[in-house]
């Protein structure tokens, strides 16, 4: 797991200072290497070694600071070295006519090495990185197909002087780009391309603004808070030409769309080719050079995960660190799920309570928000990520946790549950209807009452002149727009796999994630399980008001009743309302007097007490982005520089 960045110019120049420069952002990411590779169509290329690298890579290469190499395509790398910790890995890494960088993992790479071996090809390392470019040489684009992981990747072709980027099925592993009209420029996260091109940095994307205020979704169609700056889409691969400066962008993956029917396949042979793909993507993803540990937050996906994991190994001395969280209000504790789990399986788990994660985001804001790059949708997400260092403080490099399971199996329980309820009543004799529609009613959500605000007055009302010639016009031409959810159970879920939920959760992960770093390994996201789930019927998915209804039937013999079967459910738990009263002062201070686009400050700070009873997430959208407009846009410490 790394960080790549690089960039094609249409006229050759020395740039390598630029080039560490947008390396040394992504230093956190990886500071096990880094290394660099300049090329020129005249002269022999550079491959270079910087500060962080061991020694026997600076032996090997020099400094990227030693030599002034005039170029026109450039790549930089950052290596956090998870499997194969030798040097064998080290990127750019080169075969023949192709150069690559890239961030991720390659799951299956051992299965693909040797169907490759069978074709005549030798490999020289044990390593990934050296399958996957060998993979790309053989089969061209058509190798995005075959691989099992995350993965960002750029390769060069000298012969067809082309650029060749890829990310993931799933876009676990993130990629931007920005092109511009003599030069495009792509990293692992967005801070290096304001650094390329630092007239990025001014131009808001209104509409990313929008679907995040109004709707609280943000990454949608693959957008960002910058309009010149793009995320490659998930399981798709551009070719940028360095001929004509242009990109296309095409797309080798997407869901199925066809669901079978009951009659095609029986709940009990599904729910064993389940459980089957499940464990397999579990183990492929306990394999790593570095120590790996569960989080367990007592909710059914991570502790089916452990589980299977624990009912799997034999007993022994060494035991598997297992985290979970513990706080102080009952309301908010899974604490004592978690311990369930520990507790049928504690001959196999190392199990470690976590109490006072408590600390304030409010004074770690300028840091998070440098991290995190875009708005977020909460203050629990520094939490996780405090979380994430003690896992490291404590010698964990890689994490396995329970990410994608609710997108994966319906467990949005209230938003797919009428979606299937539609379903049903098209579908079903009236009798099975009414059973699952009598089960719906145990959701708190039901008995919530809908909180109805003037969000509106808050939003678009106060727009700098700064921004454009008419920014208010501009704005209003995209907003507000209707965003809308399908009311078909599979476009729902293919939704929620995509624009409205994962993309937002897999870029905003993998950045808090790297910012310790420590590698995320989703079992539930692997491309075979997303595949076979999407091709279940909606039935197993959702069975008389059970939603996730063919994990619990999977994970039955092996975790106790309390946690197959628990109605109720919290995530990660965050007491919101109250954390915004606590920290009313601290988060409204930067504000006071501030004119920001798109809101009324002035407004936001008089309602406060109001919203906080009201709607505490709509405003901590309206803090969260006026903080990162001051942070990040007027590049100003919200702080005072005290941090």
């Amino acid at each position: 797991m790394c960080a790549i960045a690089g960039c094609v110019v249409a006229s050759p120049f020395f740039a390598s200072d630029l080039l560490v420069k947008m390396n040394n952002l992504q230093k956190h990411r990886g500071a096990d290497d880094e290394g660099y590779f300049l090329y020129h169509p005249d002269t022999e290329s550079f491959y270079a070694s910087g500060n962080d690298s061991p020694p026997e890579i600076k032996a090997k290469y020099p400094s990227i600071h030693s030599r002034n190499f005039t170029h026109t395509l450039a790549f930089a790398h950052r290596r956090y070295a998870v499997q194969d910790l030798s040097s064998d890995g080290r990127q750019p890494f080169t075969f023949r006519n192709l150069t690559l960088v890239y961030h991720g993992e390659i799951f299956n790479f051992r299965d693909i090495k040797a169907e490759l071996q069978k074709t005549g090809y030798s490999f020289q390392t044990n390593c990934d990185t050296e399958t996957l470019l060998i993979a790309f040489y053989h089969w061209g684009t058509d190798a995005f197909i075959r691989l099992n992981g995350l993965f960002s990747v750029a390769i060069f072709d000298k012969n067809a002087k082309t650029l060749t980027l890829s990310r993931d099925q799933i876009g676990k592993a993130p990629l931007y780009y920005s092109l511009q009209k003599e030069a495009f420029y792509f990293a692992t996260e967005i801070k290096p391309l304001l650094e390329a091109n630092k007239s990025l940095r001014k131009g808001v994307n209104p509409v990313a603004v929008g679907d995040y205020l109004q709707y609280g979704i943000r990454d949608f169609n693959n957008q960002t808070f910058w309009s010149g700056v793009q995320s490659l889409p998930a399981g798709s691969f551009g070719v940028y030409d360095l001929k004509t400066c242009g990109l296309t962008v095409e797309t080798y993956w997407s869901f199925p769309r066809n669901r079978l029917k009951i009659a095609d396949i029986s709940l009990p042979v599904a729910t064993s080719r389940f459980k089957m793909l499940l464990a397999d993507a579990l183990d492929l993803r306990t394999q790593s050079d570095l120590p790996f540990g569960f989080t367990l937050s007592g909710g059914l996906d991570s502790s089916a995960l452990v589980g299977l994991y624990a009912s799997g190994q034999p007993a022994g001395e060494k035991k598997t660190p297992c985290y979970t969280v513990r706080f102080d209000n009952p309301a908010y504790n899974e604490e004592p799920y978690a311990r369930k789990v520990f507790e049928k399986y504690e001959s196999h788990l190392d199990y470690c309570v976590v109490d006072g994660l408590q600390e304030s985001l409010t004074g770690e804001l300028d840091y998070f928000f440098n991290l995190a790059e875009e708005p977020f949708h909460s203050p629990n997400l520094y939490t996780e990520h405090l979380l994430l260092k003690l896992l490291k403080s404590r010698g964990i490099g890689v994490n396995i946790n329970g990410a994608g399971g609710d997108e994966l199996l319906a467990g949005y329980e209230m938003e797919y549950q009428l979606v299937y309820m539609k379903f049903l009543l098209q579908n079903f004799p009236l009798d099975y209807a009414k059973e699952f529609i009598s089960q719906l009613f145990y959701h708190p959500a039901w008995r919530r009452k809908a909180s109805v605000v003037y969000q509106n007055a808050l939003i678009w009302s106060r727009v700098s002149k700064k921004e454009t010639a008419n920014p208010a016009k501009e704005f209003l031409t995209c907003y507000p727009r209707i965003l809308t959810l399908s009311g078909d159970f599979n476009e729902r879920m293919i939704q929620n796999f995509s624009d409205f939920k994962m993309n937002y959760w897999m870029r905003s992960g993998n950045k808090h994630y790297f910012g310790v770093p420590v590698e995320p390994r989703n079992p539930f996201l692997d491309v075979r399980l997303v595949e076979y789930c999407f091709q279940l019927p909606p039935q197993y998915l959702i069975h008389n008001g059970w939603h996730k209804y063919i994990l619990r039937k999977a994970v039955e013999p092996i975790l106790p009743p309390e946690i197959v079967w628990r109605k109720y459910k919290m995530g990660f738990p965050f007491n919101l309302p109250q954390w915004l009263k606590d920290s009313k002062n601290q988060l409204t201070q930067p504000l006071t007097g501030k004119n920001i686009p798109y809101i009324d400050a002035p407004k936001v700070i008089n309602s406060y007490d109001r919203l906080v009873l009201e709607n505490p997430a709509l405003l901590w959208r309206l803090i969260c982005y006026s903080l990162w407009h001051i942070k990040m846009i007027e590049q100003n410490n919200l702080f005072n520089g005290k941090l």
